[in-house]
Order: structure tokens, then C-alpha cells, then sequence
């Protein structure tokens, strides 16, 4: 017989994070379908400044030059490269413009979906406090500064979301071994660089973010201790809830 893949417990929560996201789910298509109706027909639409760095995306993907238009001078127009080549790519089985707007309109509202999920577990890694972190999965999708700016077209969801897996990271960062710890490291190393191509003034936020892995970390094991049986003999560290430098999330601290 094999071993079921997955518990209650998993399948609970699972449950609850999808009704969680129902409410920002209904927020957010309604915001999409109330501003693609002008009255009389559906005309889907971006916000200026995401037409631009679509138009260097459309240009890249039909000409392979990464101007604003054919022919237009090599001038740096965007701060977003890593959104602009995703525009791209989505130009590639979409020559229509309408098509390709809708297509980044739906990639928008996935995106602040995702965001909600890795701030989910992300919480839920640090706290163990199910509540919180359902109630900020909930809330992540109806914050309306993020959610205009990522499904009119603007790189603030991707952004969002990479920042979110960077905090995962370094929560997992503070509370793995040291083999999980490196791989943890590098995964914020990675979605850093992402970010900060995103959008270049990000890297002050990645900066900040990462520092917090390197700050106050005990030893590996520190509040766990070694295995039960290896340890029974050992005297294990007393351990205490301490808040850091993260905004109030609580880490095991030894007590010295």
C-alpha cells in the first residue's frame, strides 16, 4: 500500500488558502471587466506608461531591436528590462495588440494571486499562525494600490511577487540547517537579481530584504537541538520568541 502523499492537515489548509483567495479573486476580475467596458463594447487597455514598455516589447519581438518603434534611436526608455522582454514573449504568439493586453491583464491578476501565496506560506514558515496568515493571503489581492498598478500592465506584480519569495527565502533562511540554508540563500540570490532586473531602483529593497538572512542567525539547530536520539543525553539551549529587525515576525532565539 502506498503512502498517502498528502495529510488533512495539508489538504485543510489548501482548502482554506482557495476560499481565502476567492474574495480578492471576485475584487480583481471585477476591476478588470469594470474598466474594459466603455459602454458599449469591451476595449481592454493599459496604463500609459505600460504601453511604452509594451511598445519596446512588441518592437523587440518583430524586429529583434529594442527601441520604441522601427527605426526609432537607441535611447534608454524603460527601467523595466525584464518586464519589457516578458512583454515581448508575449508578442510572440500574439500579434494582436488587443490580444496581447488581455493577455497581460490576466498575467496581472495572476501574479498578485501568486504573491498572495508565497506571503501565505511565508507567514505561516515564520509564525505557525494559520489565522495571519489566511487573513493576509485574503488581503493581498484587494489592496487596490497593487492591484491597479499590476493588471493595468505596470511591472509592480512581478515585482511584488519576487520580493515575496525573497521574504520566504530568508525566513527559511533563519530557521533551516545549514545544507537547506545555502539552498535558501541562493534562491534569494536569484529572485534579488530578477527583482532589481525588474525594476532597477529595487535593488535597495533586495539589499534590505537579504540583509535580514545575515542578521542575528545562531547556529544551525540552535532551538531544535539534534535528533531525539542522538540528544537524549545532551542538555538542549532554553529558547525564547524574540522579535527581529523584520517588522515584528517572531524567530526562535537562543538564550544565552
Amino acid at each position: 500500500m502506498k503512502a498517502p502523499t498528502e495529510t488533512p492537515t495539508t489538504r485543510r489548509r489548501l482548502r482554506d488558502l482557495v476560499f481565502a483567495l476567492l474574495p480578492g479573486t471576485a475584487f480583481m476580475t471585477v476591476f478588470v471587466l469594470r474598466n474594459a467596458w466603455d459602454g458599449s463594447r469591451w476595449r481592454f487597455t493599459l496604463f500609459d506608461d505600460a504601453l511604452i514598455s509594451m511598445a519596446y516589447g512588441r518592437t523587440l519581438a518583430t524586429t529583434g531591436e529594442w527601441v520604441w518603434f522601427p527605426g526609432a534611436e537607441r535611447v534608454q526608455g524603460i527601467t523595466n528590462p525584464l518586464w519589457s522582454a516578458i512583454m515581448a514573449l508575449v508578442h510572440v504568439p500574439f500579434t494582436s495588440p488587443s490580444l496581447a493586453i488581455i493577455t497581460m491583464t490576466i498575467l496581472g491578476v495572476v501574479l498578485v494571486l501568486a504573491t498572495a501565496i508565497v506571503l501565505y506560506f511565508a507567514i505561516l514558515s515564520a509564525t505557525s499562525n494559520t489565522p495571519i496568515a489566511l487573513a493576509v493571503a485574503a488581503g493581498t489581492p484587494v489592496l487596490y494600490p497593487l492591484t491597479f498598478w499590476a493588471v493595468r500592465g505596470m511591472e509592480v506584480g512581478l515585482l511584488a511577487l519576487l520580493s515575496s519569495i525573497a521574504v520566504l527565502a530568508v525566513v527559511r533562511v533563519r530557521l533551516s540547517n545549514t545544507q537547506q540554508r545555502k539552498l535558501w540563500l541562493s534562491t534569494a540570490a536569484l529572485v534579488g537579481c530578477a527583482a532589481v532586473f525588474t525594476r532597477l531602483d529595487a535593488l535597495v529593497l533586495i539589499i534590505t530584504i537579504i540583509g535580514i538572512a545575515f542578521s542575528r542567525v545562531g547556529p544551525p539547530n540552535a532551538c531544535s537541538g539534534l535528533p531525539l536520539e542522538r540528544s537524549s543525553s545532551l542538555p538542549q539551549p532554553p529558547c525564547s520568541l524574540s522579535r527581529t529587525s523584520t517588522g515584528g515576525m517572531f524567530f526562535p532565539t537562543p538564550i544565552d
